[in-house]
């Protein structure tokens, strides 16, 4: 009788948690649409600035009157030196994460000599999804020259493409999150 008792409980509880799931949200990530061309390296290396925002400071913005510009959305690029001698670059776009993750990717690559790396990805693959809140690539390089952008869509839209490219790296680590309102 009690173990009868403890699974018409446990069935009423796994009932109100599946029906308590907003229907509305992502319940499993969709794969990021993904492009990457690498060449060898001809590019000289120079330092790249990223130790602070290059998001412009215009102050706060009432959203539902201002039409957003993907333009105007920068990616934040933060680095720092590991204990493997790879920088790691935290590249984000939009104020902080959401539980709904909406897409996910994620790469490694090495090479015996140095080379330049052009990532694309589109969140989703192709059309729109869910409102975009928060898009991260965190990345792992041998050099200290890489250039993050939003080229399409963004923080706001049903969509979020992202440009990475690295010059002169002989390895290319990285994992790409988008999150939905």
């Amino acid at each position: 009788m009690f173990v009868y008792m403890k699974f018409i409980l446990f069935s009423a509880l796994l009932v109100s948690a599946t029906t308590a799931a907003d229907p509305t949200k992502p319940t499993t990530t969709k794969p990021i649409g993904v492009t990457t061309e690498i060449s060898e390296s001809t590019k000289e290396p120079q330092a790249n600035v990223a130790t602070g925002s290059t998001t412009p400071d215009d102050g706060p913005t009432d959203r539902s009157h201002v039409q957003l510009d993907m333009m105007a959305q920068r990616m934040d690029i933060s680095s720092s030196l590991d204990d493997n001698n790879e920088y790691h670059y935290l590249c984000t776009v939009g104020k902080k994460r959401t539980q709904n993750v909406m897409c996910f990717a994620e790469d490694n690559t090495r090479w015996e000599s140095p080379h330049d790396v052009n990532l694309k990805l589109r969140c989703p693959k192709s059309g729109t999804g869910y409102e975009v809140a928060f898009a991260q690539v965190d990345v792992w390089m041998t050099s200290n020259d890489l250039d993050c952008r939003v080229t399409e869509g963004g923080v706001g839209y049903g969509y979020v493409g992202l440009q990475l490219t690295a010059y002169k790296t002989n390895t290319f680590r990285y994992i790409a999150d988008v999150f939905s309102v």
